[in-house]
């Protein structure tokens, strides 16, 4: 993405920059509770009003699924620029309409099968405009898509697919219930660490995970003390930002890869499913490649698991017997954690047994 397409926005610079926006039939997507929580009514109907082929996807739901992109294209979208103000999941619904908004009244099937061919349609100006600190999918040019029926993740996957711009509104994050703090930010952590060890990564890309890895360290207890301070929620949506760019150019690696299957088999938050084996991951991949730097940002804590622990467990501790997962269902979970992309940009190979002692090390 153009770093210079990437503002940082107040919530009244917000309203004006959407009655502005520079397209005559947007597709807009945000929930009616969210135009609530922030009296965006009024703005929404200008922008509305003023644009007749103007239309709303106000009902996005946490991890779209290829049943969720079907219905929403049962009726032909004919816009000229997409607007997802939401989480992650709203940003990812509105990379994923717009890759495949060229499909007639699909079924699943054929939206399975468009994104295995990477079948997609020219790409839409997308402006995102992230109310959680933790996906990154405001500057990543790709949206995660869940098959519920088979419990497996697939993803639309296009430079093109990049937002157009990226507005970060902190303002929109105040308040933010703990548990969504909590995993958002841990998602975020999650992301700048992996980037800093991929195998694909350089020393840009590093250098943006430490900056990353410094406000998130800092700011992510601050907010989860105090859910509506200003000062924290500024550092968490500057550190997931970093973070996002960080990783926007490495993509994830191991952790990640073991969190798909923990999210659809036990509908675990990303969040926690990805930082669950962030501490045994990087403890692994610390004994086989220089992690010096990375280690640092953590040394003063006590090292990751450290932080991790010290940061999650007085609401929520960081192991899988908090979300109802036993030993039990290691196996199942371990025969499911290898996604090509993400567990071969690990820096150490991690076979079937050393995925189940990860697991095992975390219950």
């Amino acid at each position: 993405m153009d770093i210079s397409n990437v503002k940082f926005l107040s919530l009244d610079e917000l309203k004006n920059a959407l009655e502005n926006i520079p397209f005559e039939a947007p597709l807009v997507i945000i929930s009616q509770s969210a135009e609530k929580r922030w009296n965006l009514s009024d703005t929404l109907r200008k922008v509305t009003s003023s644009r007749p082929g103007a239309r709303r996807v106000d009902d996005p739901r946490p991890n779209p699924t290829l049943r969720d992109i079907a219905g929403r294209l049962s009726t032909p979208l004919r816009p000229d620029g997409i607007v997802a103000i939401g989480g992650g999941s709203a940003i990812d619904l509105g990379k994923a309409l717009n890759a495949l908004r060229h499909l007639e009244s699909p079924s699943a099937g054929d939206i399975l099968q468009a994104m295995k061919a990477r079948d997609y349609a020219k790409a839409l100006p997308l402006i995102a405009v992230p109310s959680t600190s933790g996906t990154g999918s405001e500057v990543t040019g790709w949206a995660t898509v869940w098959d519920d029926e088979n419990h497996q993740k697939f993803s639309v996957d296009s430079p093109d697919l990049v937002p157009a711009r990226a507005w970060i509104v902190p303002e929109l994050t105040h308040g933010s219930p703990l548990r969504l703090t909590l995993a958002t930010g841990l998602d975020a952590v999650s992301h700048a660490s992996e980037a800093y060890w991929a195998m694909a990564t350089d020393r840009l890309s590093q250098n943006l995970s430490l900056a990353a890895l410094r406000l998130l360290t800092r700011y992510l207890p601050q907010a989860l003390s105090d859910l509506s301070a200003p000062k924290p929620r500024h550092g968490l949506a500057e550190g997931s930002l970093l973070a996002g760019l960080s990783f926007s150019r490495t993509r994830t690696t191991a952790c990640h890869s073991i969190s798909y299957p923990l999210t659809s088999l036990f509908g675990l938050e990303h969040g926690f499913a990805a930082a669950l084996t962030l501490g045994q991951v990087a403890e692994i991949n610390s004994r086989h490649v220089d992690l010096t730097e990375f280690l640092e940002v953590f040394a003063p804590h006590g090292g990751v698991q450290a932080w991790l622990d010290r940061t999650s467990e007085p609401f929520l501790p960081l192991r899988l017997s908090s979300f109802g997962i036993s030993g039990g269902d290691v196996d199942g979970v371990a025969s499911k954690a290898s996604t090509q992309g993400r567990m071969d940009n690990n820096p150490v190979a991690l076979d079937l047994e050393a995925i189940r002692q990860i697991l095992s090390n975390v219950l």
